[in-house]
């Protein structure tokens, strides 16, 4: 059963009030995302300020008082997929490593499709932009679903978090292996 399947049933009761994401920030790279990129990726971190359900879980939390809202701040270190979580006050709450195998194939198989798609845009029949549009969209997807599996056992969000999350994610390290 995939993560799809398992969270139709769950609703938004499971977070608290202040159980969302205040503002996200990513850890500087020589590399820049291409603009179209680049605009995916403001537009995700106003959606995710704007309206989102995440919460540390588990052994996560640095402190005992680790409640929302957070500040988060993302980055990578090779493989390993960085994740600073803070208080509304700055104060730190989690430090969160994880490898990032399963989701860095996600990041750059979608990364791709992206690129087919814009630049399909301008010379594929609209019968062949819209088989890549779905692939583009069923690759975020799944990517979406591999970042959230993998943060589970540090992290619960709902799936459109996960979503706008993994679409930062994708504009913060996804240029990385193109």
């Amino acid at each position: 059963m995939s993560r799809r399947d398992e969270s139709e049933g769950a609703g938004l009761n499971e977070f608290g009030e202040t159980d969302r994401i205040l503002s996200v920030d990513l850890e500087e790279t020589d590399e820049t995302p291409p603009p179209e990129l680049d605009q995916e990726r403001r537009i995700a971190v106003f959606d995710l300020v704007e309206e989102s359900r995440f919460a540390l879980s588990g052994s996560a939390a640095i402190s005992q008082t680790a409640g929302g809202p957070y500040r988060l701040r993302l980055g990578a270190d090779g493989d390993i997929l960085r994740l600073t979580v803070a208080s509304a006050e700055n104060a730190p709450l989690a430090e969160i490593k994880e490898p990032m195998g399963e989701i860095r194939e996600a990041v750059v198989d979608y990364v791709a499709l992206c690129d087919d798609y814009r630049a399909g845009v301008r010379k594929l029949a609209p019968s062949q932009i819209e088989k890549i549009d779905e692939a583009r969209r069923e690759a975020h997807l799944e990517g979406a679903e591999a970042l959230a599996e993998a943060l589970a056992p540090t992290v619960k969000m709902d799936d459109q978090t996960a979503r706008r999350f993994f679409t930062v994610l994708c504009a913060a390290i996804g240029r990385l292996d193109a």
